[in-house]
């Protein structure tokens, strides 16, 4: 049962990852953020049999990590602007003068 909640979670994280991902970034370089995003989450799974390894080390060490990891960007995600009823940006120099009147 909780392996099934975490699964639902992490496919919640990464549904909200797109939907934010979607509304923060301009139109012409969505595309090129999505390929980025892409590329980590796959190092992100390169590395991870890594990680398990260090159980071997100390048995709680890659919970740990991933449990730092979540935390760390869950509150990173706290510190994103709010994009509720904001039209999306098209260009680059609408996203710039968005952020530098949110400051």
């Amino acid at each position: 049962i909780l392996a099934f909640t975490g699964k639902a979670f992490i496919g919640a994280c990464f549904q909200g990852i797109y939907q934010h991902t979607t509304e923060l970034y301009s139109t012409d370089i969505r595309a090129e953020i999505f390929g980025i995003m892409n590329f980590v989450g796959k190092v992100g799974a390169t590395i991870c049999p890594i990680l398990i390894g260090l159980a071997e080390i100390y048995p709680m060490l890659p919970g740990l990590v991933f449990g730092v990891c979540g935390v760390v960007s869950g509150f990173m995600h706290l510190m994103l602007p709010e994009t509720l009823g904001m039209p999306l940006v098209m260009s680059v120099q609408e996203l710039e003068k968005l952020f530098k009147s949110s400051r």
